[in-house]
């Protein structure tokens, strides 16, 4: 299959812990399934991504439900065709209601995410493996957080094939206890046309505070090219935690030029 263009996930690696973590995470890139995309000096990007995250819990005696709404920004400036560096800020609610014996009732929470920046190098060549570093800043009330990542993936026309590996540390803050995060991930996609990519990727998480709690996340998402600069995106995935699953739904859009 030769097309001209495709929309893909070339490097997803460093979105590879879970959405608590710290670790790097770089947005998708539109790509020619036979050549890798290049990026000269001064060039940029930008992207808004909305995502739902529902959860309900019942016993014999209530029943809860949780309603997580979230809005994250992010930007990417290339500084030269290797280096670039990159920033992210995130805003959420959360919105609970409990029924119970003695009727219902309702909680909302709101919290701004302190803002992340980083820096990523690609070394090219077949393989483009690519390391990736930031840091979350101690502000607006939050623990200061860090995260490293690396990451290499494969063309086969019309496959994309990526891993990663990525390690996030967050201070501890009140009695929340300070925590490692290391993540292994696998993604694959499929340039279905000009226009469309679909992509499936697992990644296997283990937290580190006093114990290790091992999750696994599974998502799909398909990204669709609207022209040479402007492209959308929706997942869906399901982070699993011993017997608890929790799924989510995002659409995300993203400008490049």
């Amino acid at each position: 299959m030769k097309s001209h263009f495709a929309v893909g996930l070339v490097l997803s690696v460093f979105g590879c812990a879970s959405a608590q973590s710290t670790a790097p995470t770089s947005s998708f890139q539109p790509i020619d399934p036979l050549v890798r995309p290049t990026e000269g000096p001064g060039g940029f990007s930008v992207s808004a991504n909305f995502d739902y995250a529902p959860d309900v819990f019942s016993s014999p005696d209530e029943t809860s439900t949780s309603n997580g709404l979230g809005l994250s920004l992010s930007g990417t400036y290339n500084v030269s065709s290797a280096f670039s560096v990159f920033g992210r800020g995130r805003f959420s609610a959360n919105l609970n209601q409990q029924l119970n014996e003695g009727g219902a009732s309702g909680t909302q929470t709101f919290n701004l995410a302190a803002p992340t920046l980083g820096a990523q190098y690609r070394f090219g060549g077949a393989y483009d493996p690519t390391i990736s570093a930031e840091a979350t800043l101690p502000l607006l009330g939050q623990p200061f957080g860090a995260g490293l990542g690396l990451s290499a993936s494969l063309l086969r026309d019309p496959l994309i094939v990526d891993g990663s590996l990525s390690a996030a540390y967050q201070a501890g803050q009140g009695e929340r206890l300070a925590s490692t995060t290391i993540a292994a991930g696998l993604g694959v996609g499929f340039a279905v046309n000009e226009s469309f990519t679909l992509r499936g990727e697992v990644t296997q998480n283990w937290t580190i505070a006093r114990i290790v709690l091992p999750s696994t996340s599974i998502g799909a998402s398909l990204s669709y090219k609207l022209d040479e600069r402007q492209y959308l995106r929706a997942s869906a995935d399901v982070n699993v935690l011993g017997s608890a699953a929790s799924p989510r739904l995002s659409v995300g859009y993203v400008f490049r030029r």
